[in-house]
């Protein structure tokens, strides 16, 4: 009976892998802690920056839809302006009775006859 009976040894303790298993753990959740509060501070940075480029870019939007509005403002003025011109001339022209053709046929008369008088201005200035 000697020859069946077994010897059976009882360890009570812990393994000797479960210590450096749960340092290992630790060390990675204390990783995962570190990387997750680096990417949030990240993501805050991110967003208080987007948020100022957008609080800019709505300003910036802002002032140049007004200055728009100014130049359209000007433009229309100067239409006016440029119509109201444009009908004393016609009314000068249609008072005068001119037209464009008349008045380089005066043009060259001038022209042709002007040599002439300054040559006689300068005779009678010499006598």
């Amino acid at each position: 009976m000697d020859e069946n009976r077994r010897d059976v040894e009882v360890y009570e303790g812990t393994p000797g892998w479960l210590v450096p298993a749960v340092v290992i753990l630790a060390l990675v959740a204390i990783a995962g802690l570190g990387f997750g509060y680096y990417n949030y501070t990240r993501i805050n940075d991110f967003q208080q920056t987007t948020t100022a480029q957008s609080t800019q870019f709505k300003t910036t939007q802002d002032g140049a839809a007004q200055q728009i509005t100014a130049l359209d403002q000007k433009l229309a003025q100067q239409d006016a302006a440029n119509t109201a011109l444009q009908s004393d001339l016609s009314v000068v022209t249609k008072r005068l009775q001119l037209t464009q053709g008349e008045l380089r046929k005066r043009a060259m008369k001038r022209r042709r006859f002007a040599p002439t008088a300054s040559r006689r201005s300068l005779t009678s200035i010499r006598t």
